[in-house]
């Protein structure tokens, strides 16, 4: 009997709500399965960052400025020397920022927006060199290898922004100190002029 009825009100055009949602809901599923697969493409190339096995260096742009994750130094690397008269830098933004990763696990990373100031007289194309954060006391909180190559004029600023791992507690520190309670240094490595020149330190 329920058949004969069922097929009585499908002659007439009429189909029950239930038959009637079905393919509906099957079409949105589809929809946000395919919605989901496109966000979790973005998200794997956004995690995807520019490293070198020892040591990860991170590529600014002053126009375009993109996210990468940065670890901190070996201590053996952060001994070393570098002049930090050369090229300014400040620390105009840092916040945390939740990233979820390929794997389905959410990594919590923390964003920062740093200010570099040409000082050398000189037009850059290239800077490679170390960026440390302090305390105003003077310790250490972390420091990571930095790649800025992008033309810096004589005198001119530029901005970079980048993301760094807050897994360890040096980073964690790094995210809950007051930004005036931090001072930025960048120990340069080497420089590239304008003109070619290659100055290393």
């Amino acid at each position: 009997m329920k058949a004969t009825i069922i097929g009585a009100v499908m002659a007439l055009g009429v189909i029950p709500v239930s038959l009637q949602a079905q393919p509906l809901l099957e079409k949105r599923i589809q929809t946000l399965e395919e919605r989901v697969s496109k966000l979790e493409k973005r998200v794997a190339q956004l995690e995807t960052p520019s490293v070198e096995k020892s040591s990860e260096k991170i590529r600014p742009s002053s126009k375009n400025p993109q996210k990468s994750e940065a670890t901190p130094l070996p201590a053996e690397e952060k001994k070393k020397d570098y002049p930090t008269d050369k090229v300014k830098v400040e620390l105009i933004k840092k916040e945390a920022n939740q990233v979820a990763l390929e794997s389905g696990d959410v990594a919590k990373q923390l964003q920062i927006m740093l200010m570099f100031t040409n000082t050398t007289g000189h037009n850059v194309t290239k800077c490679e060199g170390i960026i440390g954060f302090k305390k105003t006391t003077g310790e250490e909180i972390v420091s990571f290898d930095l790649t800025f190559d992008k033309t810096l004029e004589a005198g001119k600023q530029a901005s970079w922004y980048g993301a760094i791992d807050i897994s360890t507690p040096k980073s964690r520190d790094l995210l809950q100190l007051d930004k005036k309670d931090i001072v930025s240094e960048y120990g340069i490595k080497s420089l590239t002029y304008a003109d070619g020149t290659v100055k290393t330190y």
